[in-house]
């Protein structure tokens, strides 16, 4: 893969690890595609777009914490559930604005046709990924709202760690026939988040109907 002048490695290893495109933009970097793979990863190509569907699960946490303080566990059921959808609506759109978009998004980054063509073929990755990860960030909000946070850190250890980075590393240096390179880690990040959503679904679900309960009696 070819490498602009002045670019080492370095610079990826210093990027902030805050979302899913630059973790793995971070992996990829140490197994060869790291400027290719960061243009994206790191830019308004992923993690820009997160924004809304996190701004809603950060507010989401203070409604829903106040709603348990007065306890009111049947409001904050509404609010968690009205919240997931929000962040799946806007997932939805950014989705959207991503495919539509992809080369005018990439265009204010890079002029290299190389880094160009690579980074329009991996938003695509960008636009499905905006769906598990917008439920991830609802569900998340919302479970911070009932302080539940510990057994949240373990699922998203287990999603990301067991299986979205290892199973993207693989892809990326071996896959299933051949290397699949840069494609490979955003395989892996999207399976990873898709495991999430589901088990912080499943969390979320487990904790309502636990403070409903309580309620009741």
């Amino acid at each position: 893969m070819v490498k602009p002048k002045g670019h080492d490695g370095a610079a990826c290893a210093s990027c902030p690890i805050d979302s899913p495109s630059a973790r793995s933009g971070a992996v990829a970097g140490l197994v060869g595609d790291c400027h290719d793979f960061g243009r994206v990863g790191g830019t308004g190509g992923g993690r820009d777009f997160d924004v809304v569907p996190l701004s809603i699960g950060l507010a989401a946490a203070t409604r829903v914490g106040n709603l348990i303080g007065e306890n009111n566990p049947r409001q904050a059921k509404v609010a968690s559930y009205s919240t997931i959808y929000m962040c799946m609506l806007t997932a939805l759109l950014n989705s959207i604005v991503i495919l539509i978009f992809r080369e005018y998004i990439v265009g204010f980054y890079t002029v290299d046709p190389l880094v160009f063509d690579l980074a329009v073929s991996l938003l695509i990755f960008a636009a499905i990924f905006q769906l598990p990860d917008g439920i991830q960030m609802g569900s998340l909000g919302s479970l911070r709202g009932y302080k539940d946070t510990f057994i949240p850190m373990i699922l998203l250890f287990i999603s990301y760690w067991v299986f979205a980075m290892p199973m993207g590393y693989y892809l990326t240096k071996i896959g299933l026939n051949e290397p699949m390179g840069a494609a490979g880690m955003w395989y892996g990040m999207i399976i990873g988040l898709t495991i999430f959503s589901f088990l912080s679904i499943i969390r979320l679900n487990w904790i309502i109907k636990k403070f409903v309960r309580v309620k009741n009696y």
